[in-house]
């Protein structure tokens, strides 16, 4: 066999992808992104349409083929063109989580757009709709079939979805709103169940015993679906038990944000769900357009939610003088920020929480990790549903990358998924079931390895995932190199330049 000298490059920052639905993201003035699965990289777009100071929504399919995105008003198509019979939804641009797309189960032609509205009063509060995205329409372009179809009167600005299992494929879409007779409080978590069949306009309602008003900030789902927490600007943050087979809330826990006079905004949970994620900030003047960055102070802190006492769990990771932001995670493992300086002034980075699986200051956050300029940030992110971002495992564990490995013509390399004494392991090359089914794979061909775990205690396998690439052996080829010592130090040594 020959042997030869490789240099290959490999990103630092492994990207943890689950399903490409999440792959393009578009916010605040002008942002888009995208995470590359093919080479690691987070590439800056810059053909967006929106210009949300808060909500917005974007969608691709399982593929990552980008489909239509949204600020809960006006629905652009993947040629950034408003879509057919797409303005005037009722959402809201200044609503925390204006807008969430949801797909058809088991039917990639639709799609659903869940809008929530902006307005303490009932008199000018849109409550909660859905409209229907029929994709095989204008050539692929997707054009709105069904527009504003009414679910609650009454809602709040928050909205979030998690899968409610992997047979049904069904998803739950929640949301916090009143008991519909009583607006002063917002004491009953909705949920609607959407199947193969459509959605499921009566929902699972529980009550909670709260005095929540405010209709700001973010509901979250961690990625498993087993807890669910909310954000409410003045009125707090609480944490519960969601109950992903009937759509029930229980066990609320209220949390106290020690910076930032307790104002919760933005929230996100760590994708092994053992972490959560907030943000606060508190309005030291009225917010006008000619704010300057020391009007305001925010704070971003984790809570460990498998601590015997959570409350006392708080790590402060930042502090400084920035306006309110959500947090989103993303297809590569890692939560992001969105940072601005005002109500309506945006910032050209986002933050970035590296390793959000990990306790406290070992998160590693970084205040301006992702930089998108020309662009800038505003308040809010996409909203995705909460399952694209369930833990994958590292099958590769070299250090390097989680799901893409380079090996040489004629190499072997163990594939290895975590242990379970009673787990059932499933292999698969290009979707090809394989015969092995213990934790560990030997391969030596290219292709795209999964394997599933099936445990008695979940309801979906744990996965993991590698895009194996094998390459050539360079050819040999034998120089002399020869050259004086001229450096102008007689000491026998030069420097060879090795690319000639």
């Amino acid at each position: 066999m020959k042997k030869g000298l490789i240099f290959i490059l490999f990103v630092t920052s492994p990207l943890l992808y689950s399903q490409g639905e999440a792959t393009n993201w578009f916010f605040g003035y002008g942002s888009g992104i995208y995470f590359n699965p093919n080479n690691d990289e987070i590439e800056i777009l810059d053909n967006g349409q929106l210009s949300t100071n808060e909500g917005c929504a974007s969608i691709s399919n399982s593929e990552g083929d980008f489909l239509f995105y949204t600020d809960g008003k006006t629905v652009w198509n993947k040629e950034h063109n408003i879509m057919l019979n797409g303005e005037d939804l009722l959402g809201d641009r200044s609503s925390s989580q204006s807008a969430i797309i949801v797909p058809k189960p088991n039917d990639s032609r639709y799609y659903y757009i869940f809008t929530a509205s902006s307005g303490f009063s009932p008199a000018n509060n849109t409550g909660l709709n859905y409209s229907v995205v029929d994709m095989s329409l204008d050539f692929g372009n997707g054009a709105i079939t069904e527009k504003n179809i009414n679910l609650l009167p009454y809602s709040s600005e928050k909205i979030t979805a998690v899968s409610k299992d992997c047979e049904s494929n069904a998803f739950w879409v929640i949301t916090l709103s009143t008991d519909l007779i009583n607006n002063d409080a917002l004491n009953n978590f909705y949920a609607f169940e959407i199947t193969s069949s459509g959605i499921n306009t009566i929902p699972k309602v529980t009550t909670i015993p709260s005095n929540i008003t405010d209709i700001r900030g973010y509901l979250k789902v961690s990625p498993d679906g087993n807890k669910i927490a909310t954000a409410n600007f003045s009125d707090g943050l609480f944490l519960y038990d969601f109950d992903k087979e009937n759509g029930t809330v229980s066990n609320q826990i209220e949390l106290t944000i020690s910076e930032n006079a307790n104002l919760p905004y933005g929230i996100e949970f760590s994708p092994n769900n053992s972490f959560l994620y907030v943000c606060s900030s508190l309005e030291i003047a009225s917010i006008s357009s000619n704010d300057t960055p020391n009007t305001i102070d925010s704070s971003l802190v984790q809570f460990n939610l498998e601590a015997s006492n959570i409350q006392s769990s708080e790590v402060l990771l930042h502090k400084g003088p920035f306006y309110r932001g959500s947090l989103q995670l993303a297809p590569d493992g890692k939560i992001y920020r969105a940072v601005s300086e005002s109500d309506n002034i945006g910032y050209n980075y986002l933050g970035t929480i590296n390793n959000p699986n990990a306790s406290g200051t070992n998160s590693n956050y970084v205040h301006e990790g992702l930089n998108i300029s020309p662009f800038s940030s505003s308040q809010g992110l996409p909203s995705f549903i909460q399952s694209y971002f369930r833990y994958r495992m590292d099958i590769i564990k070299n250090d390097i990358s989680d799901t893409n490995l380079t090996i040489c013509d004629g190499e072997e390399y163990i594939l290895t998924a975590d242990y379970f004494e009673d787990g059932e392991y499933s292999w698969y090359r290009n979707g090809t079931l394989l015969p092995e089914d213990s934790n560990t794979l030997v391969i030596s061909e290219s292709g795209n390895y999964l394997v599933l775990v099936d445990l008695d205690n979940r309801a979906c396998p744990i996965e993991g995932e590698a895009n194996v690439n094998v390459i050539d052996l360079p050819e040999e080829i034998n120089t002399t190199l020869f050259q004086c010592d001229e450096d102008g130090i007689p000491d026998g040594f030069t420097t060879f330049n090795l690319s000639q």
